[in-house]
């Protein structure tokens, strides 16, 4: 009627009568008056403040940023929403601490797909003029599997790159 819009996930239909209720919570809210400051700080002190207070029992902040440096600075959990669906949901440590990015020749990457290391239908690349870069779940024991093959960090922006931009085989 008027021009508003939102969009909920829930397990159950908002009906009028749960509306009214969280329209009256939201009134009570309201009266209180609540003193909202705005201030500044730099970069790395605002992170320093977020983390130290997600340290405090039943404290969280769900964060937006495509900043993804900040992420791997603050982050316990990455969800990436790409034109309104979830593409990934991970820990950030299983991004960041376990996965990799095997650089390779094509040879390379039909190694990598005959191994069955990583099945065909996630093994995601990205060519590049020098070579090919793959999406590798575990950098450890892909460095078992394949020593000749340089296996770099996982980056959280790395990642993003081979699950938005990459191939699938």
């Amino acid at each position: 009627d008027n021009g508003f819009y939102y969009d909920l996930d829930s397990p159950f239909a908002f009906t009028p009568e749960i509306m009214e209720k969280i329209e009256a919570e939201m009134r009570k809210i309201c009266k209180e008056k609540l003193k909202i400051e705005r201030f500044e700080l730099p970069r790395d002190e605002a992170l320093e403040r977020l983390r130290d207070f997600v340290t405090q029992p039943g404290h969280a902040i769900l964060m937006s940023s495509h900043i993804t440096s900040n992420l791997e600075r603050i982050a316990d959990r990455v969800v990436c929403i790409d034109a309104g669906r979830i593409v990934f949901d991970l820990e950030k440590d299983a991004i960041t601490d376990s996965a990799g990015v095997a650089r390779c020749r094509v040879a390379d990457l039909e190694r990598i797909a005959s191994s069955g290391m990583v099945p065909d239908s996630e093994l995601r690349y990205l060519r590049h003029d020098y070579g090919i870069d793959v999406l590798v779940p575990d950098r450890f024991a892909f460095a078992e599997m394949f020593p000749d093959i340089p296996c770099d960090h996982m980056t959280i922006d790395d990642y993003m790159s081979l699950t938005l931009k990459g191939g699938v085989r």
